[in-house]
């Protein structure tokens, strides 16, 4: 068992995340190449040290309890949001393969999936050594509540601000529609985050169905997306905006 205790740990981190990495992809009509896609999720699992140093700093300069204070938890959304956005923006805004409206949706959920990863892996390692419960037994919990939550939770986050970023690269108005993107993400991010804390001694009904519900609105911005494509409108749009 000691053995094959590293396997056990790496899986529970990275399944979740393959897991919609791959349900996602397949909603992109002309699939990204595969370089780039492991470029971004491995940006995403960087941005968790600028992360935590943030979040660290926040929480001393505010002096906030973590202990379901909403304007403490708003902080901490807000640092992973803008991050996210930024691992995804910095690391293909000048890229050629960068070539249409669709890839803003796919690269920000890859770089949050990055991101998610990491936090399965440190939520695996905690409780595996953190209880005296049979690790099997925990990490199969763990691998079927971090993929409905927390890291679906980063997924659609991501996905939410990609769409606006496309809509804001189609309108020539990205810092407006990105910034929409991004205050309706964290909405919904503190949201999740704060019926999590409410109900975390009940039960996890309330938050997936709230997550499944962002989950529709989201699957519905990739179809309008994939529609605008098929009709030509989103190709070379990137290139005629320019990248700056």
């Amino acid at each position: 068992m000691v053995a094959i205790l590293p396997f056990i740990i790496l899986l529970a981190a990275f399944l979740p995340a393959a897991i919609w990495l791959v349900i996602f992809l397949h909603e992109d009509l002309h699939p990204e190449p595969r370089h780039l896609i492991l470029y971004v999720f491995s940006i995403g699992i960087l941005i968790t040290i600028p992360v935590l140093g943030s979040q660290i700093a926040f929480q001393k300069i505010s002096n906030l309890s973590p202990d379901g204070s909403l304007f403490f938890i708003i902080g901490i959304v807000v640092i992973e949001e803008i991050f996210k956005f930024c691992a995804g923006y910095f690391a293909v805004w000048k890229n050629t393969d960068f070539d249409e409206p669709m890839d803003a949706m796919i690269y920000l959920i890859v770089a949050a999936l990055g991101f998610a990863t990491v936090e399965n892996l440190f939520t695996v390692v905690t409780q595996m050594f953190g209880n005296y419960v049979a690790p099997t037994s925990i990490v199969v919990e763990t691998l079927a509540l971090r993929f409905i939550g927390a890291t679906l939770l980063h997924t659609l986050t991501a996905g939410i601000v990609g769409y606006y970023w496309a809509v804001g690269i189609m309108k020539k108005e990205v810092v407006r529609y990105v910034a929409m993107g991004l205050v309706l993400a964290i909405l919904v991010h503190t949201v999740f985050n704060y019926l999590m804390y409410l109900y975390q001694d009940i039960n996890v009904l309330y938050p997936t169905i709230f997550l499944v519900g962002v989950a529709f609105f989201v699957i519905e911005d990739f179809q309008k997306i994939k529609e605008d494509e098929r009709e030509g409108k989103g190709f070379d749009i990137i290139k005629r905006y320019g990248r700056k």
